[in-house]
C-alpha cells in the first residue's frame, strides 16, 4: 500500500506562526487631508500582536478598531472589534469578529470571514502597506484599498 506524498507532507508541516505576520509591525499612516486613517501594530510577543486602526475626519475620530492576531493551534487568527466615538462598541459584547487565515506568503497575508463573504488582504512592499477590504454581498464584490506608508517602526 502506498501513502500519498502531499497529504503526508501536509501533516508534517507546521501551522503558520504569529512571527510570520511580523512584517505588519509598525506605525502606518494613510494619506492626509480632511479624512485620515492610521494603523499601528506591535511586534509579536507571547501569543499575540496587538493593533489599532482609526479614522479621523475634520479633526474628529469617527471610528476605531482594536485588533489582535492571536496564535491558535491551527495558526494565527485576527480578532477585531469596532468602536464609534466614546468607545461605543459596534459588535455585541461577546461577539468579536474572528477572521481565519486563508493565505500566507512573505509580506502578504489574507484573512477571511466565510459567513460574511469578507476578506482582509495585507500586502507590504518596502515601506508601503496596502490593506484591501473585500466584501461580497448578493453576488457583487466590492474592494476598498487602504494605502499606508510606514511612519515609524514598532519599538
Amino acid at each position: 500500500m502506498s501513502i500519498p506524498v502531499l497529504p503526508l507532507l501536509a501533516l508534517l508541516s507546521a501551522p503558520p506562526q504569529l512571527q510570520d505576520l511580523a512584517f505588519l509591525a509598525g506605525h502606518w499612516k494613510g494619506p492626509g487631508g480632511p479624512t485620515a486613517f492610521e494603523e499601528v501594530w506591535t511586534r509579536p510577543s507571547g501569543d499575540a500582536m496587538i493593533g489599532m486602526f482609526r479614522i479621523v475626519s475634520n479633526g474628529k475620530t469617527r471610528m476605531t478598531e482594536f485588533m489582535a492576531f492571536e496564535q491558535r493551534e491551527t495558526g494565527p487568527v485576527l480578532v477585531m472589534r469596532h468602536f464609534g466615538p466614546g468607545l461605543v462598541a459596534r459588535e455585541e459584547k461577546d461577539a468579536p469578529l474572528v477572521w481565519s487565515l486563508e493565505k500566507l506568503k512573505p509580506n502578504h497575508a489574507v484573512f477571511w470571514i466565510e459567513q460574511a463573504g469578507t476578506r482582509l488582504d495585507f500586502l507590504r512592499q518596502g515601506d508601503s502597506l496596502t490593506i484591501t477590504l473585500e466584501k461580497t454581498q448578493n453576488g457583487k464584490t466590492t474592494r476598498s484599498p487602504f494605502s499606508y506608508t510606514l511612519a515609524a517602526p514598532a519599538p
